[in-house]
């Protein structure tokens, strides 16, 4: 095996924070598209480049504060913050660097809307699905529990 169950469970929550940036990013996409005023997304090339941008970021700065290191089934809320820390950070910093990078080249446009947007739904909706696993788990380990376990009680001291 080359690789372990560790790294499969990485590997997995990796590809699940990637699918759900990429479903938000393309929600907000279309929406901003209709959107006349306050959200202009003519090119999409740059919309692209500067999703891109955020995506790296936010996975590196996930990383970084080691929010694929916990086992999700038995987080808590420091697990969750750290999380949202990081999109957070990730974010602001895709923010700070595509507004350099606006300076000198000057046909890209990076909103405060998508960052914000894109970010906060991101972060949104993977603190639902790793919130929703862990009660999940917690209900499937306690009806196993249950069934399997002959009730005992012991008397005396």
């Amino acid at each position: 095996m080359l690789i372990n169950h560790n790294h499969k469970r990485r590997l997995i929550l990796v590809l699940f924070d990637i699918l759900c940036y990429i479903a938000v990013d393309i929600f907000y996409y279309f929406i901003a598209l209709r959107a006349s005023n306050g959200m202009p997304v003519e090119d999409t090339e740059t919309f692209i480049i500067n999703s891109v941008i955020q995506l790296v970021l936010i996975l590196v700065f996930r990383v970084a504060l080691g929010t694929y290191n916990n086992v999700w089934r038995y987080s808590n809320s420091k697990a969750y913050f750290n999380l949202v820390v990081a999109d957070a950070c990730g974010g602001i910093s895709a923010l700070i660097i595509i507004r350099i990078m606006h300076i000198y080249f000057h046909g890209i446009y990076y909103g405060l809307w998508q960052a914000s947007t894109v970010g906060a739904l991101t972060a949104l909706i993977t603190l639902m699905s790793r919130f929703t696993y862990c009660q999940f788990y917690k209900a499937v380990s306690k009806s196993k529990k249950i069934s399997n376990k002959t009730p005992v009680v012991i008397v005396g001291a």
